[in-house]
């Protein structure tokens, strides 16, 4: 080949791939908007600006279009929280990192956490979707297998303690993508809520006695006076209400996770 059909290629490989990350910004907007039920190829070809036919020489289908688009998301939103997560060397300040990071996700991506995709799917997808967010579950596994071995999260074995993560996470999955609540409003408290159910041994106490003085924030919080709630329903934070939510949340878990959850 010579140096100007090399050329020639890589210029066509660099438009193909704008063309692709053009229809993928068109999916994901439409998807915030509509949801994947409502969102046609025909309403993508449209926002990009390109044919129809132009959009299926890229992705064969919705369920190929939805697919490229969350694995791009969890493949970069993965690859930075563990080098977020990484700056810790603790177990506990690791995964409020985790926690922390989780909740902004979900307030950064609605289109995400408010999609009705997983009814939706075909069963090959349901799989694959699974497979999509192993490599975040294969993290968390990660911090609590290193917290059982430093004695640090020691309260729960990890195959009961990963899906409870993920629950305590998901209840406020809707009202920060819907904006009704700052994530970081809340992020603290509902990692230091995970933090103590899994027995951490670095952990905050504040406020659960007047009389005591304020106890020094736990590695890595992101502290202070939590910022003011935007708008929607108020955010509750205590253990209490978070209990409460736990059983509407463990329908949206895989299947091999909601069989794990505590019966209550």
């Amino acid at each position: 080949m010579t140096m100007a059909n090399s050329d020639t290629l890589s210029e066509a490989e660099e438009r193909k791939e704008l063309v692709r990350r053009r229809v993928l910004k068109a999916w994901g907007e439409l998807l915030a908007g509509n949801g994947y039920g409502e969102t046609t190829v025909a309403d993508v070809a449209s926002r990009a600006g390109l044919a129809r036919s132009s959009v299926y020489r890229y992705f064969p289908d919705k369920e190929a279009l939805f697919f490229a688009y969350i694995e791009d998301r969890i493949t970069a939103f993965v690859i930075a929280l563990r080098a977020d997560v990484n700056a810790e060397q603790d177990a506990p300040s690791r995964l409020r990192r985790l926690v922390i990071g989780e909740l902004r996700r979900f307030a950064e991506t609605p289109e995400i956490g408010l999609s009705d995709v997983p009814e939706l799917l075909s069963r090959e997808g349901r799989g694959r979707l699974l497979a999509c967010f192993q490599p975040l579950r294969d993290l968390v596994a990660e911090i609590l297998e290193q917290g059982r071995s430093e004695g640090t999260l020691p309260a729960l074995d990890v195959d009961k303690a990963l899906p409870i993560v993920f629950a305590c996470i998901d209840v406020f999955r809707v009202r920060l993508a819907r904006q009704w609540i700052d994530p970081d409003a809340i992020a603290d408290d509902i990692a230091d809520f995970v933090l103590r159910g899994l027995g951490s041994s670095s952990r905050t106490d504040a406020g659960t006695s007047s009389a005591a003085p304020a106890a020094a924030p736990a590695p890595g919080r992101v502290d202070g006076a939590p910022r003011p709630l935007t708008s929607g329903p108020p955010a509750t934070t205590n253990e209490a209400a978070v209990n409460r939510r736990l059983g509407p949340v463990a329908p949206v878990l895989p299947e091999a996770d909601r069989s794990r959850l505590p019966s209550r």
